[in-house]
């Protein structure tokens, strides 16, 4: 029988990974062991099919993950298969985090010996069944052992889709019981996208004050919890509405009173929008984490809603009074007073001169270049993802980088940082159209007597060159070279 780590070794996506799971599951286990009167299976069974029932109401959707899952715990191969189902996780939660949420609400009874894998293996068996486009957390507060969960649960289940998380509250408790409960869910969750909360008490303001704080992004808090006020909500989320619709439909709608506190004016803040999409601006975020105060909040925002947030700061007086920064792959300067820096532009000359006027207060000066080496990394290797046509540009992009290192210190160059991004791009393209071997040019001067710094440049930039030409058993002509002399000479 196949190991089954061996299926965690591959770098394939995580539905493939699903896949994989599955039809070993089907290939090799489902005779091996019988559910029948074993305690192990029933109770992971019943644990998730009764979180299944007060979460979804839908316990099909867990059933075949169950049978599955209990075998691969059964069969419980090694510590091996542990650390690899840890560091899968970590993929998991980048890219299907509602996912992971719901195999975690899913799993919260499990046995605690078991619990992590358990909720793993479950996460990935559910990949696809959770909606990874719904931008906003939405929350349902009630007094009652079942008000809030029972809500929950139609509404999810009409919405055939996880939603809604629900907190159901004592009869006797305070505004602060509450907002410490709600200050445990919060977290456990990215809300620089926002938080919708549907609840059934008290102060709005009051309950504002206390968490805001904790919400990077806005706060919408509707003080009626109905089933048809959930399920308008949830149609809202599925349908991909912007905060701000939302927001506005339920003051028109809900015949009750509705709060709506802007996520822009409590902490000291970057804004963070790339029209090219939320992946993109996740990357700038990642990179900025790195280097600048950890006070400073950074958000993400969908480009769509920089520009609602922007047409909203115009309209409201200190809407962005806390925000000090905008950084964005566009120009924005027509549209706010807040500084904003386009990151296309670190391919500039001037690049790390605008670095520094934009990150003077937020990094240490000695970052600056290190912030703009890894901008720069990053955006070739985005340029490069539209014009290879086979190459990985997370690996030639680490190699090129190598060479252009190597031309630095073989002919002492200082290379600016649209140099450095012009030799990037062109290094990764030069090995590709080598390797499909495309037409070769004369070169106009005898290259081998060609220099730069006083440095011969045929000799030094082959020794530079030599390490690619092994690995892709290429040859790379003398052309493609006097190119890249011409450029570090331009």
């Amino acid at each position: 029988m196949r190991n089954l780590s061996n299926l965690f070794d591959k770098n394939d996506r995580l539905i493939e990974l699903k896949e994989n799971i599955y039809q070993f599951y089907q290939n090799y286990l489902t005779t091996l062991f019988s559910n029948d009167n074993d305690f192990l299976f029933y109770h992971i069974k019943n644990s998730i099919q009764s979180k299944n029932k007060k979460i979804l109401d839908n316990q099909r959707l867990t059933e075949d993950a169950i049978d599955c899952l209990y075998n691969i715990i059964k069969l419980n191969e090694s510590n091996e298969l542990k650390a690899k189902l840890i560091k899968t996780k970590q993929r998991l939660q980048r890219e299907y985090p509602r996912t992971v949420l719901l195999a975690s609400n899913l799993t919260k009874d499990i046995n605690q010996e078991i619990k992590e894998s358990v909720e793993i293996i479950l996460g990935i068996l559910l990949i696809g069944t959770v909606s990874e486009d719904i931008r906003y957390h939405a929350l349902l507060v009630a007094h009652g052992n079942t008000t809030a969960s029972s809500i929950q649960a139609v509404a999810n289940r009409i919405c055939n889709d996880y939603i809604f998380d629900a907190i159901n509250m004592p009869l006797t408790s305070s505004i602060h019981d509450i907002v410490s409960q709600v200050k445990i869910w919060l977290s456990e969750r990215d809300t620089s996208q926002g938080v919708i909360m549907l609840v059934d008490m008290g102060s709005l303001t009051q309950l504002y004050k206390s968490l805001k704080p904790q919400i990077l992004g806005e706060l919408l808090v509707i003080n009626n919890l109905t089933t048809s006020y959930a399920l308008d909500i949830g149609q809202q989320l599925l349908n991909g509405k912007l905060f701000y619709d939302i927001a506005e439909s339920a003051e028109k709608n809900f015949k009750t009173e509705v709060q709506y506190f802007e996520g822009f004016e409590v902490d000291k803040n970057i804004i963070i929008s790339s029209i090219s999409g939320k992946d993109v601006a996740k990357k700038i975020q990642s990179i900025c984490k790195k280097y600048i105060d950890p006070d400073i909040k950074i958000i993400v925002l969908e480009f769509n809603e920089l520009l609602n947030t922007l047409d909203l700061a115009n309209d409201q007086q200190d809407y962005l009074k806390s925000t000090i920064l905008i950084l964005s792959t566009s120009y924005l300067s027509n549209r706010t007073h807040i500084p904003t820096m386009n990151m296309l532009d670190v391919v500039d000359e001037d690049a790390e001169k605008q670095l520094e006027n934009s990150f003077n207060t937020l990094a240490h000066p000695n970052d600056i270049s290190n912030i703009l080496n890894e901008f720069i990394q990053f955006f070739s290797k985005e340029g490069l993802s539209e014009k290879l046509g086979f190459l990985n540009p997370d690996v030639i992009i680490r190699q090129v980088e190598d060479v252009v290192e190597k031309l630095e210190r073989r002919f002492d160059l200082k290379l600016s940082a649209k140099m450095r991004f012009n030799l990037l791009m062109h290094s990764a393209i030069l090995i590709e159209r080598t390797i499909l071997g495309v037409e070769d040019y004369s070169v106009p001067e005898n290259i081998e007597e060609l220099k730069i710094n006083g440095k011969l440049f045929y000799q030094n930039v082959k020794n530079v060159f030599y390490s690619l030409e092994q690995f892709y058993k290429i040859q790379i002509s003398d052309w493609e070279l006097y190119v890249i002399y011409e450029l570090l000479n331009s």
